[in-house]
């Protein structure tokens, strides 16, 4: 399962008929009343890309504290041992430029 299915799935049980019928349904291990379910098309909407936007914020703060970290170790090993990524002193060149390739913005 993919980080979308489970909002394609959401959208799809808040435009299904069964909400007509007053069903709830469970977002992140959460029961949505079924009050909630019943409103509008643009509400559920805004909810759904709340929700979204949230996880994304988190992984995109996971992918900047990585970097910060890799961008830190990089520094690390070229202060104290240059020779790893230097091709010259049998290091690896090509993991170096693979380390840069990721840091640039």
């Amino acid at each position: 399962m993919t980080d979308r299915e489970p909002f394609a799935e959401i959208f799809h049980n808040l435009s299904g008929s069964e909400n007509d019928r007053g069903y709830s349904l469970i977002f992140d291990g959460t029961v949505v009343p079924a009050l909630l379910t019943k409103m509008d098309a643009e509400d559920r909407a805004y909810i759904i890309n709340a929700a979204f936007n949230k996880r994304l914020d988190e992984e995109i703060a996971k992918v900047e504290r990585l970097r910060f970290v890799l961008k830190e170790l990089h520094a690390l090993v070229w202060g104290e041992a240059p020779s790893l990524l230097c091709e010259d002193s049998g290091g690896d060149a090509l993991l170096d430029c693979k380390i840069l390739e990721v840091l640039e913005p």
